[in-house]
């Protein structure tokens, strides 16, 4: 392993544990970075840093993608829209399947 490599992980192993012990504390990131010395933006780009390591090493990339469905399904007679979800209701909803998935939606 080459020396450049070792500091990094090092030093995203140190960001890691700050991070853990911000979270363990229960305080704002503020309130704890002012506690710590640490600026805020430092935090928020050693949480980045964290994150994009974790997901590099667990082999899995984060995919944001838009669905367009409505080329797969004929057009619903009704359309709810329950937080940032839209679903999509017709004659053939069961209703106990769709009041499972509002309440499931709403306590989300």
């Amino acid at each position: 392993m080459n020396t450049k490599l070792a500091t990094s992980r090092i030093r995203t192993g140190q960001w890691a544990d700050i991070i853990k012990d911000c979270k363990r504390s229960g305080l704002k990131v503020d309130d704890y970075c002012a506690q710590h010395g640490l600026s805020r933006n430092a935090y928020f780009y050693w949480l980045r840093k964290v994150k994009e390591t974790a997901l590099t090493q667990s082999g899995f990339v984060e995919v944001r993608q838009q669905v367009e469905l409505s080329s797969c399904y004929p057009s619903p007679k009704l359309t709810a829209s329950v937080n940032e979800v839209v679903l999509g209701i017709d004659e053939n909803t069961p209703m106990d399947l769709l009041a499972n998935v509002i309440k499931v939606l709403k306590n989300a």
